[in-house]
């Protein structure tokens, strides 16, 4: 029989109307709710916040909105946040949204129960970084995630990711905190504008092809088994996507997706792409999944042994590919419209330092990994935006 373990810390609702169909647990921790979410683009309506304002007024549950968190959030702005936070002083905290949104309720959840502490000091500084689920669930009060993109992965782990001032980067948190209940509605990211979508999209087929290829998951049973699930749940919508031609099955198996890869990356984490992509993020503003979504292709190629190939050609078969080669080119295609970026070659060489110095992230990659492999992806994936 074979032996695992495995953690989804939170309960999930997934399917259309469900926040309306469970009014009861909203109200279950007090009379007072902070709502943490951003402003939509225009003609995207916030149709989530629309269904958890309404379900706390049918409950009578006081609450509040702050809708300022921007992509890429920092601890600053994170700070800001739980000023009114505090002010307010809630029962329980919803984020409504993305993996912005997500990160700036954890960050902010966080730095409440340490509220003695410095904010660097209680988001990263207590310790080693802690693989998988790990840690304890350090929240000042319960968390509840409603989704509105199928992509990020942050409404179900305990991780937030902060741009940080300090190391002029993005970084995880050491300390957890997990969303009580997360609510995946597949109607609320229908109206998603298509270079959000291609980004979520390509972001989550990340967490699950980099945590499938981990050292970690080789012999993980739970892993392997969501993860090969949810990439056939990809392949069946993959070419929609590709031609923004969705329809409303696609978004149900894209919000599936999303949310069984989430559940994988809790367990095994992200590994070497999303380290690459961070500063294309942090430094051009290319929307996290697609930073990572360009050094996919180029990592997959970075696997020798059989073993490893062996995985490699498994994860692209179960995507609905006939070879690495087809998987990049369909990467390149759904990316390529959303990037118009100039990197220099002093820049690949500093980045190249930054992502070495993240020991976890070569660790995790189950084969050998030098600096010269790591700025090798760096030049091939960026070549086309390279300039002297």
């Amino acid at each position: 029989m074979t032996k695992f373990h495995f953690a989804c810390p939170g309960e999930i609702f997934f399917g259309e109307n469900a926040v309306k169909e469970h009014p009861e647990v909203f109200s279950q921790y007090g009379k007072k709710a902070f709502i943490i979410t951003s402003v939509f683009s225009d003609g995207c309506p916030n149709l989530a916040l629309q269904e958890v304002i309404e379900v706390l007024e049918s409950q009578k549950v006081e609450y509040k909105v702050n809708d300022s968190v921007q992509p890429d959030p920092t601890v600053e702005a994170c700070v800001d946040i739980l000023k009114e936070v505090e002010a307010f002083c809630p029962d329980l905290l919803i984020g409504i949204g993305g993996g912005s949104v997500m990160d700036s309720v954890k960050g902010v959840n966080v730095m409440w129960k340490y509220n003695d502490l410095e904010p660097y000091d209680a988001l990263f500084n207590n310790g080693p970084h802690v693989f998988g689920v790990g840690g304890e669930d350090e929240g000042k009060v319960p968390f509840i995630s409603v989704s509105t993109t199928s992509g990020t992965g942050a409404d179900l782990t305990g991780v937030a990711v902060l741009t940080r001032a300090d190391i002029d980067n993005k970084c995880g948190t050491n300390r957890r905190n997990y969303a009580r209940y997360n609510f995946t509605d597949p109607r609320y990211i229908m109206s998603t504008p298509t270079a959000l979508n291609h980004a979520v999209a390509v972001d989550a087929l990340c967490h699950g092809i980099e945590a499938y290829l981990s050292r970690g998951s080789r012999d993980d049973f739970m892993t392997n088994f969501i993860s090969e699930a949810a990439f056939r749940l990809f392949a069946d919508f993959k070419e929609n996507l590709l031609k923004d031609t969705m329809s409303d099955e696609d978004y149900s198996k894209q919000a599936l997706h999303s949310m069984l890869q989430g559940m994988v990356i809790i367990n095994e984490v992200t590994g070497v792409p999303h380290g690459l992509g961070y500063p294309l993020s942090h430094y051009y503003h290319v929307p996290h999944g697609l930073a990572c979504g360009v050094f996919e292709g180029e990592y997959l190629r970075e696997f020798h042994d059989p073993e490893g190939r062996a995985r490699v050609e498994k994860v692209v078969k179960c995507i609905g590919f006939d070879s690495v080669d087809d998987f990049c080119d369909y990467i390149q295609a759904v990316i390529a419209p959303h990037i118009d970026i100039k990197v220099t070659l002093d820049e690949i060489e500093a980045w190249t330092d930054q992502f070495c110095s993240q020991q976890w992230r070569i660790d995790r990659h189950p084969e050998a990994l030098t600096r010269d492999m790591v700025k090798g992806m760096y030049e091939r994936a960026l070549k086309k935006f390279i300039v002297a």
